[in-house]
């Protein structure tokens, strides 16, 4: 999949010297804990940064995701981004490696639960393949049995019902975001315990 540029550059230096004295003042203001420039500043970029994820993930949902995973971690971390001199590089260069992430972890969980589904064998495929496939389900499921039980039923809802995230966190009552965590947290598991499956 060829992968978007890593964000949009001013077209000419024309204004860009004030640009940069602005996101120098948001950002100190940031780092002292204005949460009124937090907020503004979340209201100013928080479509374009959507857009631009969007562009990797083709996902509207886990796009809203990466995005405010973005301003959680800005926030969390404030005191260090107010030392930043350009929040507007900053927040895209962050905008794309959270992406680039999440593309990494979808890429894993698309495997497993591809090999995990993979139990039933094509038509023309030998007994052997059929022992093999069915084998490493079985592995794959030994060590998703290992999961703690509310990072198995997530997994469960997620790869076997197909569900949302949306969806999970309403199932189970819980949020979102707790929904994401413990599928990352699952996965983590499920590649340290299959290192060779989650290659």
């Amino acid at each position: 999949m060829e992968l978007p540029p890593n964000g949009p550059e001013p077209d000419d230096e024309v204004g860009e010297t004030e640009e940069l004295e602005e996101t120098a003042a948001r950002a100190e203001l940031l780092g002292a804990g204005d949460v009124e420039a937090f907020k503004r500043l979340f209201d100013d970029y928080f479509e374009t940064l959507y857009r631009y994820a969007l562009r990797y993930l083709r996902s509207a949902e886990e796009a809203r995701d990466v995005v405010h995973d973005v301003f959680l971690q800005m926030w969390r971390h404030r005191q260090r981004i107010g030392l930043e001199r350009d929040l507007r590089t900053y927040l895209y260069a962050t905008t794309r490696n959270h992406a680039l992430d999440h593309l990494k972890r979808r890429k894993v969980e698309d495997r497993f639960r591809e090999r995990q589904e993979g139990t039933v064998p094509q038509e023309g495929a030998d007994a052997e393949s059929e022992l093999e496939s069915r084998e490493l389900a079985a592995t794959i499921q030994r060590a998703i049995d290992t999961l703690p039980p509310r990072q198995r039923e997530v997994l469960r809802l997620r790869w076997q019902q197909h569900l949302s995230y949306e969806e999970i966190a309403k199932a189970l009552g819980i949020s979102p975001k707790t929904v994401a965590i413990h599928l990352s947290r699952g996965l983590q598991h499920l590649r340290e315990a299959l290192p060779d499956i989650a290659e």
